[in-house]
Parts: C-alpha cells; sequence; structure tokens
C-alpha cells in the first residue's frame, strides 16, 4: 500500500510539474550594465545622453509598471548619424506577443521626428529568444533609419541607428543588437 501512496504522489508530482512547466531564470543584471557603451561602437562615437528608469518613465512615457524593474537609455552619437540603444527589465519572462507593445513606441517615438516617415518590416534577425527590425530610407537626403528589438528571458533591448546611408546600415543595427543581446546574460 505504501508503494502505490508513493507513486501516486510522484505522478501527481510529476503531472503538477508538466503543467506548469518550466520556469525561466530571470536576468537579474543592472539595465545600465546590459546596454551598449562608446567602446561597444567603436572610435568616432561619443556619449550625449543617458538615462535610468526614473527619467525615461516620465520621458518616454514608460508605464507606472510593478512589472518594470529597471530601464536605461543611451544616445550616441557620430559625424554621420546617431544610435539609441535602450534595455528595459522586467520582473517576469517577457511573452511574445508583447515585443511589439515594448518597442513600439520608442520607434514610433523616434520615427515621428520626420513627418510621413513610414517604418517598414525588415525580417526578423536571428537575436536572444525574438527579434524584429523595421527600418526607412530617405534617398533624396541620403540618409536611413533601422530599428532593432529583441526580448530574452524577461529584458527588453532597443537599438535604433539613424544617419546617412554609409553609417546607418541594416548591418550595423543587427551588429549592435547581436553586440547588446551578448551583454544580456545572467
Amino acid at each position: 500500500m505504501r508503494v502505490w501512496k508513493a507513486l501516486l504522489v510522484l505522478v501527481l508530482f510529476l503531472t503538477l510539474l508538466a503543467a506548469c512547466g518550466p520556469q525561466a531564470e530571470l536576468i537579474e543584471k543592472p539595465a545600465e550594465d546590459m546596454n551598449l557603451t562608446a567602446a561597444d561602437l567603436g572610435a568616432g562615437y561619443s556619449l550625449v545622453d543617458e538615462q535610468g528608469i526614473d527619467a525615461l518613465k516620465v520621458s518616454m512615457d514608460l508605464p507606472e509598471d510593478e512589472e518594470l524593474n529597471d530601464a536605461n537609455y543611451r544616445m550616441f552619437e557620430t559625424d554621420t548619424g546617431i544610435v539609441l540603444a535602450v534595455v528595459l527589465t522586467l520582473n517576469r519572462e517577457v511573452k511574445p506577443e508583447e515585443l511589439d507593445e515594448l518597442t513600439g513606441g520608442f520607434e514610433r517615438g523616434v520615427a515621428s521626428e520626420l513627418p510621413g516617415t513610414v517604418l517598414e518590416p525588415l525580417g526578423t534577425p536571428s537575436i536572444g529568444d525574438q527579434a524584429s527590425m523595421t527600418g526607412a530610407e530617405f534617398a533624396d537626403l541620403g540618409a536611413a533609419m533601422y530599428f532593432l528589438g529583441f526580448r530574452k528571458s524577461n529584458v527588453v533591448g532597443v537599438v535604433a541607428v539613424v544617419g546617412l546611408t554609409d553609417m546607418a546600415t541594416q548591418e550595423l543595427t543587427t551588429q549592435l543588437g547581436q553586440k547588446m543581446a551578448g551583454k544580456i546574460t545572467r
């Protein structure tokens, strides 16, 4: 009888474990430690602005959300353009359907600086757990802008590259996203 009880308890435990699914281990590093630095971008780039979670809640109209743990924003400039980098951490894993919601406001905000800008989807680079890229080219100005958003566990990363077409490229945007994703570790 004891063996059957033990087996029943084991079966119930395994069923409960399977039903709940594996719990993702959350990344707990500070957002500023996971964001890009001027050294990551290379020679010619300088940091011109940085904001933490409190300033970002105001300037980017981030939600007063108990799930938002930390955030860091940095803007870098060079002679031919700018790079914007944002890292947001939540106290739970980011769901796939939330990526566009969390990165879309940032994209729309930057794109609104150039009225009439339409960002085109450019694919899904293999970065983090999920990624998406959008962009727009302005042939008459010789300029372009590209946005890459990705999620990795409970972290969302956004990279925007805006500038002359010899600087602002899909390739650079993807490389910077890969560098940022490489810094997002447990």
